[in-house]
Formats: structure tokens, C-alpha cells, sequence
């Protein structure tokens, strides 16, 4: 092995660690942000890093949906849980 192929090693290790540090720090902040944040701020923030449009999901204000075929498992669950809660604000609730 030559000096320099040796040297490139070296500097190869040290950015990887560098790397893992730095994953260890951004780890630790999202567990942080999950641990204060609620289940509905959870969904936007997933759909925000997936780059997936915030919309009908986002909001309990039925008036609010758009039309959209974007959908990830956040989204399911936490208007399922709306929806057995009652939570989701119907544009047809007491219009009978």
C-alpha cells in the first residue's frame, strides 16, 4: 500500500465518522420533534419530507379537500381516528 493510498484511508475514516455523527445528532433531533409534536403535525411533517402535496389530509375542514391520488399510511390513520373521534368538520353536518 502506498503512503498516499494510506492517506486517502485516513481521510475516508474520518468523514465516516464525521457522517455518523452527524446522523447520530439529526436522530436524536427528530425524536425530539416526535416526542412534542402531535399525531396531525406528525402527518405534515411526513408528507412534507416525501414531497407529497399537504391537502385534504391535513385538515378536518371537509370544505378544505382537494382532489388528489397522494396518499401515505399518515394520512389513513389519522383521519380514521377523526372519523371515530367525530372530529371532521362535514360541510353537510346539519344541513338535514
Amino acid at each position: 500500500m502506498s503512503l498516499e493510498s494510506g492517506w486517502q484511508i485516513i481521510r475516508l475514516q474520518a468523514r465516516i465518522a464525521a457522517l455518523e455523527a452527524a446522523l447520530r445528532r439529526r436522530s436524536e433531533e427528530l425524536r425530539r420533534i416526535e416526542q412534542q409534536v402531535s399525531p396531525a403535525g406528525l402527518a405534515i411533517i411526513e408528507r412534507v419530507m416525501k414531497e407529497v402535496p399537504i391537502g385534504a389530509a391535513t385538515t378536518s375542514d371537509a370544505n378544505e379537500w382537494r382532489e388528489t391520488f397522494s396518499m401515505i399510511p399518515a394520512d389513513v390513520e389519522t383521519l380514521l381516528a377523526e372519523l371515530w373521534r367525530g372530529d371532521l368538520k362535514s360541510p353537510f353536518r346539519g344541513s338535514r
